[in-house]
Formats: C-alpha cells, structure tokens, sequence
C-alpha cells in the first residue's frame, strides 16, 4: 500500500488543504502541477523544476510539505488523480463531446448521469457552505454604498440574476457582465464604500480576476464565488465562496453557484425584512394591476 492510500486524502484533497500554508514558489509548483496534470504527471523533479522556474530542491520539498515521503509519492498521486478521478469538467469542449460519442451509454442513461451530478453539486455545496459566511456577506451588501457584481462569459448569467435579485430587493448594485471597456467604466467608480463580488470558475478568466485584483487594491471589499482553493480568485479576493461546477456536459454547471446567490437573497431578506418588504411591497403592486402579467 502506497503512501497516498495509507494517508487517505486524494492529491487535490491535499493541495486544497495545505496550499494556503506554501511559500509563493512552492504555491507555483503545485499550481502548476494541479493546471497541467496531463503532461506534468510525466515530468521529473528536474524537469518540473525547469518548467516552474525553481530549483530542484524547492520541488522536492513542495512534496514533503504536502505530506509525501519526497518526490515520487506526490507525482504518483497526482498521477492517480488524473487517471482516476478525472471528471467531465477538466476535460475541454471538444473532448467531452468527443467521449460521448464513444461513450455505450443511451441517451436517457446520460440524462440521468447529469441529473444526478447535478444533484451531488448540490449535495456538496450544502455540506461545505457556512451559512453564517453567507449571513456576514448579505450584512456587507446592506451597508454597501453599492454592489458591483463581476461575472464575464458564461458566468455573465449569475451576475446578471444577483443584479436582478438585488435589485428587487431595493439595494443599490450593478452586474458587469462583458469584458473591455463596459468593465473599465463599473470599475472607474469603485469606492472604499463598495463591494464586489466576482465569479469565475477553473482557471479563472484573466478579467475578472484582474477587476477584483483593482477594486481591493481602491479599498472595495472584495469577495469571490469559484470552485477551488487553487483559484486565482482566491489570492486577490478578502474572502471567497466554494461551489462546484461539476458537469456531464461540455459547460460547467451553474446550478450549485445559483443555489448560493438564491441564499444570498434569502440571507438579506431575513437581515432586514422591512426594507425588503418596503421594496418587494412596490413590484406586489405591479402583479396586481400592472400591464405585465397576461
């Protein structure tokens, strides 16, 4: 029985677990290993260290503090993890799509794989989110001059709802929700007296991780949705959330992080239930007599 069976934690398990006590150049090996499994598994402690830009030292000892007996151990788990336990969402469009092709099983078996990732997201992000995190976050939003909420691409679907969602509640916020310049004008007006949540999830888009970099760097608290500790987000941000993305498909699923919005909302209607009453009171009137409803 090999090292990595006896402790019982996967390699990203551990990664997860110690990267925040690395140095930075240990942090970039183990970064680097974590984003390049498919061709780092195969590399030498020599090689690796070339790669990272350390010696071959700092590599070995990167091993030792994640709890292997030296180099071999750590790229031996990690070796597993990417045999093993690699999961539709590390894989690129074209290859899971690719998979599926070759992939025995009918469609209505797919459908309810993906059901039921869905539903194990779910699971995940209930045992793992601190409910009085989420409490902490809906009293930041209350006092906030304003919440700009930063979500690109795909993700631009999330910012926009928590916009949405903020909104109806009567809280001043904002979703920038595409890259460029309409994401240098949101970040232009950025305050001390602001918050700021981005999302990005993997490798993190370059934008956004830089938008949040900027809005702490003014004195915006910054706070981060992705889904690993190994996140760029996770560096630049005050605080982060974790949610999986897991998916059967060739997107990441955006039903755990949705859950976490929806319990943002719920949190900040609970905090302050007159206001959102006061505000909710005024959209009741629109149902009732209002031209939007057939």
């Amino acid at each position: 029985m090999n090292n990595h069976q006896r402790n019982g934690q996967s390699f990203k398990e551990r990664v997860e677990e110690r990267y925040a006590q690395l140095g930075k150049q240990r942090q970039r090996v183990v970064k680097y290993v974590n984003d390049q499994l498919q061709t780092a598994v195969f590399l030498t402690a020599g090689q690796l260290a070339q790669q990272v830009g350390v010696d071959a030292g700092t590599v070995v000892r990167t091993a030792q503090d994640l709890g292997y007996r030296g180099y071999g151990d750590f790229i031996e788990s990690a070796r597993k993890c990417f045999l093993e336990a690699r999961t539709p969402s590390e894989y690129t469009p074209y290859e899971i799509v690719r998979r599926s092709v070759r992939d025995e099983a009918d469609p209505e078996q797919s459908v309810t794989a993906s059901l039921s990732q869905e539903r194990h997201n779910l699971q995940q992000a209930l045992e793992t989110i601190n409910p009085k995190q989420i409490v902490k976050l809906a009293r930041r939003i209350l006092r906030a001059r304003n919440t700009l909420i930063i979500g690109l691409d795909l993700a631009s679907t999330l910012s926009q709802h928590l916009e949405y969602m903020l909104m109806s509640l009567g809280l001043p916020a904002r979703a920038a929700s595409a890259g460029g310049g309409r994401l240098r004008n949101h970040l232009a007006s950025v305050t001390k007296r602001d918050l700021v949540i981005a999302i990005t999830f993997r490798r993190g888009l370059r934008e956004t991780v830089e938008a949040a970099k900027e809005a702490r760097e003014v004195g915006a608290y910054t706070v981060g949705l992705t889904d690993s500790e190994l996140s760029p987000l996770v560096a630049v941000c005050d605080e982060h959330i974790l949610t999986p993305i897991t998916s059967q498909s060739f997107a990441g699923s955006y039903v755990a992080p949705l859950a976490v919005i929806n319990a943002i909302v719920i949190a900040l209607a609970k905090c302050d239930p007159a206001h959102s009453l006061k505000a909710l009171g005024k959209i009741n009137k629109e149902y009732k007599s209002g031209n939007r409803w057939c």
